[in-house]
């Protein structure tokens, strides 16, 4: 089984993907008596590195602020709710947002 994994799974990440659905193939044909064993119980994970995310200091966002021009609304709620672009394009309601200036 692990030969099969090193042919078709050139990354690590794709090499647990796949052992993972065919594990849980296997599993489920053991429980209902198909095979006898599970082939790819003993086939460790490889190791995945994670990538970490690049948060920008303050000094970066307030640049970034300051090119925005009229997009500085959208930043401004990116950065004041931490939510994605995703969420905030197509999931927020922009009536809950005011984009006015305040008077101080």
């Amino acid at each position: 089984m692990s030969h099969y994994l090193d042919i078709y799974s050139p990354t690590n990440k794709l090499f647990n993907k796949e052992r993972i659905e065919i594990k849980c193939l296997f599993s489920w044909a053991h429980r209902r008596l198909l095979v006898a064993t599970n082939p790819v119980h003993p086939v460790d994970k490889f190791a995945v590195e994670t990538p970490k995310k690049a948060m920008p200091i303050p000094k970066q966002m307030a640049e970034m602020l300051m090119a925005a021009g009229p997009n500085r609304p959208l930043l401004l709620v990116l950065f004041h709710t931490l939510a994605g672009i995703d969420e905030v394009l197509y999931r927020f309601r922009f009536s809950v947002f005011s984009f006015r200036l305040k008077n101080p």
